[in-house]
C-alpha cells in the first residue's frame, strides 16, 4: 500500500493502486483532520473578530 499525502497539511489521500479497504480508513482520517483544522481556524477567526471589535470600541471611546 502506498501512503500518499498532501504537500501542505500532510492529509492522507487515496492512491489508485491501493485497495479500497486500505484507503477507506485513510480517507476517514483525512476528513477528521480537515474537520479539526477548520474548527481551529474558525475559533481563531472568532477571537480575531472579537479583538477587532474591542479595538474599534476602545478607539471610539478614547
Amino acid at each position: 500500500m502506498q501512503d500518499s499525502r498532501t504537500p501542505h497539511r500532510n492529509y492522507p489521500v487515496p492512491v489508485p493502486d491501493n485497495f479500497l479497504q486500505d484507503d477507506v480508513g485513510r480517507i476517514a482520517q483525512a476528513i477528521t483532520d480537515v474537520d479539526a483544522d477548520v474548527d481551529q481556524h474558525q475559533q481563531q477567526l472568532h477571537k480575531l473578530k472579537h479583538r477587532v471589535r474591542r479595538l474599534r470600541l476602545d478607539a471610539l471611546l478614547g
